[in-house]
Parts: structure tokens; C-alpha cells; sequence
């Protein structure tokens, strides 16, 4: 299997784990999924999310085909 679809089932893995976890403590599930989506895009567009704005993101996710 090539890098790009391992990092991408590792990125997949981890997030769905971290989604589990933050389950398993309501009050602070929303700030731990909004941290978990921003590491799952992070791992698959290979480069940071944080200071995107919400075009610039959906054009990197584009160019990606994610």
C-alpha cells in the first residue's frame, strides 16, 4: 500500500478513536470533536488547518479529492 492511503487510514483510526473518547465526557465532547476534525483534515491535507479560512479549506480539500 502507498504512504498517502496509509497516513489516510492512520488519520481515519485516530480520529474515530479520539471521537470515541471525547463520548465518553459530554461536557467537553464539542471543543474535543472540533480538535478532532482539525487533526483528521490536518493528516489528510498534510499541512495545517488552524489558520484557514473556510475557503481556503474547502479548496485544499478540493485539490485533495477529500
Amino acid at each position: 500500500m502507498n504512504a498517502p492511503a496509509l497516513r489516510s487510514q492512520r488519520a481515519a483510526k485516530q480520529a474515530s478513536q479520539a471521537l470515541a473518547a471525547a463520548a465518553k465526557q459530554p461536557p467537553t465532547a464539542p471543543e474535543a470533536a472540533g480538535r478532532v476534525l482539525a487533526d483528521y483534515l490536518s493528516a489528510k491535507l498534510q499541512r495545517p488547518v488552524g489558520g484557514l479560512t473556510q475557503s481556503a479549506l474547502a479548496e485544499a480539500l478540493l485539490a485533495c479529492a477529500v
